[in-house]
């Protein structure tokens, strides 16, 4: 058993060999790093709740497979936040870079935790990145949607 601090209280935490722990179970400090926020190779994943709601969401951001772009999308979720409701995202954004990228998922994640949803669509940021579309995301939007998105 050893003491854990999570910045109000101290509690106690036992490891159940592989399994959560007590302290997590208990929501008596906050979540492993590995399971809120790091992403597979170099994304990020946050599941987080709506203080307005309460409801579970999780927001995403990855690179494209074999591409030269990012994504970030919000997915609403089911049992207990840990299952995706469903893979289509009403709302995605497209960056060039992992910083732009990285940037805009911290940003949306702001915005979904701390705002109501009413009030989200007037504060995200805009879906189309600073520099345009890189020639790969075109290549996609071509493909998929038929066309290429304006401002």
């Amino acid at each position: 058993m050893r003491e854990v601090e999570d910045g109000k209280s101290s509690c106690a935490e036992r490891d159940f060999s592989g399994s959560l722990s007590l302290v997590y179970l208990l929501g008596c400090a906050m979540p492993p790093k590995f399971m809120t926020e790091k992403g597979y190779k170099g994304g990020l994943v946050s599941r987080i709740r709506n203080k307005y709601s309460r409801k579970r969401y999780i927001i995403s951001t990855a690179q494209e497979i074999d591409k030269d772009f990012w994504t970030t999308v919000i997915l609403s979720t089911r049992f207990f936040g840990l299952l995706p409701k469903s893979f289509r995202s009403p709302f995605t954004w497209v960056r060039n870079t992992k910083e732009e990228a990285h940037k805009v998922h911290w940003d949306i994640k702001r915005i979904v935790t701390e705002e109501p949803e009413w009030q989200w669509i007037n504060s995200f940021p805009s879906p189309k990145p600073p520099g345009g579309y890189s020639e790969d995301a075109k290549e996609i939007f071509k493909e998929k949607l038929g066309f290429i998105p304006d401002d």
